[in-house]
């Protein structure tokens, strides 16, 4: 697993065995900052409770892509704002799912669920670190009935 900071990457030793480990995806985090779409209040908790260390939050890579996409067309945001987003993002040290393992799985869950595999390498990466993902994409949701995919709403 690789932690980034900064423009470093820094490896990081195994988690606390009492931390709860939780995935999100850009759904999710994009809330951090447009704090006016529905459910941020609960990706704030989320975010709130990784900053109290109550949580560890694992995501893969394209996870900071996405966000910093979504922010760069909402008309809302200029580019110091994405930019400071971007800065804010890799500041939080967020464990980010590297090995790349999960992969295939992502190839499996897309197309047995009719997802993109950016969406399915979430899925993929809760599963192989078997740990709750936290969506508030409702397409995701439609599609998929495991039970470690959450609404970000069941985040407790």
């Amino acid at each position: 697993m690789v932690r980034h900071r900064r423009d470093k990457k820094v490896e990081e030793p195994a988690l606390m065995q009492d931390m709860r480990l939780i995935c999100i995806d850009a759904s999710v985090g994009v809330k951090w900052y447009n704090q006016k779409e529905q459910h941020s209040e609960y990706a704030l908790k989320i975010r709130d409770s990784y900053a109290r260390r109550e949580i560890e939050i694992i995501v893969p890579d394209l996870f900071f892509y996405e966000i910093i996409n979504a922010l760069r067309y909402n008309p809302e945001f200029g580019q110091r704002d994405v930019k400071k987003a971007a800065h804010e993002l890799l500041e939080m040290q967020l464990i980010v799912g590297k090995d790349y393992g999960f992969l295939e799985s992502a190839a499996d869950i897309a197309f047995s669920y009719g997802l993109t595999i950016y969406d399915s390498s979430y899925i993929a990466l809760a599963q192989e670190k078997e740990c709750e993902l936290y969506t508030s994409d409702q397409k995701t949701l439609s599609k998929v009935d495991l039970g470690f995919v959450k609404h970000v709403k069941e985040f407790i």
